[in-house]
């Protein structure tokens, strides 16, 4: 009869509305964790490069983070590229790592005249050397991303680098 047809197409418009919004839910889900895990390689490929370079360098070769507990947002410092009767010597030109690039959302690594992006849709870069501790240097890197949906996806990275020279 006409009236089970209507309650027929009823309940299969309520089950279709749901199973819509359920493939809807689990599509913006998805997307949203896939952003996540894209910003955090992002951060983790950054920093891995950073604590690389700075392990190698020497308390007395850092520049633009002060010893004393200060936020910095650029560092600049020295490598040793050779040891001649036991004594290091530090390399001419300086390793920088500071905010720029394309909106100023990349982390940029400048030595001498070469210039290059280490990572992208970083926020904020943050660096502090404590006074008790001169030889190790905090890093905090904050990543943000947006999803296809326009939602805004955050992200954090901290380590600590002792300098080993």
């Amino acid at each position: 009869t006409l009236l089970e047809v209507v309650i027929a197409m009823a309940i299969l418009s309520v089950l279709s509305g749901a199973f819509a919004s359920t493939v809807i839910a689990g599509k913006r889900s998805w997307s949203t964790a896939e952003a996540h895990i894209q910003l955090q390689q992002e951060l983790r490929k950054s920093m891995n490069e950073m604590v690389g370079d700075l392990c190698q360098g020497g308390v007395s070769t850092i520049y633009g983070v002060d010893p004393y507990g200060n936020l910095s947002n650029t560092i600049i410092f020295r490598r040793p590229s050779d040891v001649i009767n036991g004594i290091l010597v530090w390399e001419s030109n300086t390793v920088q790592y500071s905010l720029g690039g394309q909106n100023m959302k990349q982390l940029m690594r400048t030595s001498g005249a070469e210039q290059r992006v280490v990572g992208n849709n970083i926020a904020s870069f943050q660096m502090r050397r404590n006074p008790a501790t001169p030889s190790i240097v905090e890093i905090a890197l904050q990543g943000n991303k947006q999803t296809i949906e326009g939602d805004l996806i955050t992200a954090r990275s901290n380590c600590q680098v002792e300098l080993r020279n």
